[in-house]
């Protein structure tokens, strides 16, 4: 069974994780996830937008979901964690 989606369908809630950054103290990193294998899932979903959510395993250091959404280009936004009210 193939999906359809509608043109534009955007992934709401992606978490990127580079096995190069440690995560926060205290906190698991599920693993090695990259732009380009989340690429090849986009591809076979039909998804064209993504929301890059940052994953609280890396606290207050933004960098490799910036790094993920500078990849992707103008299809992503972004979502930050911050431990600060």
């Amino acid at each position: 069974m193939k999906v359809r989606v509608p043109k534009g369908a955007c992934d709401t809630h992606m978490h990127f994780y580079d096995e190069k950054r440690p995560g926060a103290p205290g906190t698991f990193l599920p693993g090695h996830f990259t732009v380009k294998e989340y690429r090849e899932v986009q591809k076979r979903l039909g998804l064209e937008r993504v929301i890059v959510v940052q994953a609280n395993a890396y606290r207050d250091d933004n960098a490799v979901a910036l790094d993920a959404m500078k990849e992707l280009g103008k299809s992503a936004k972004g979502v930050r964690w911050s431990s600060r009210p």
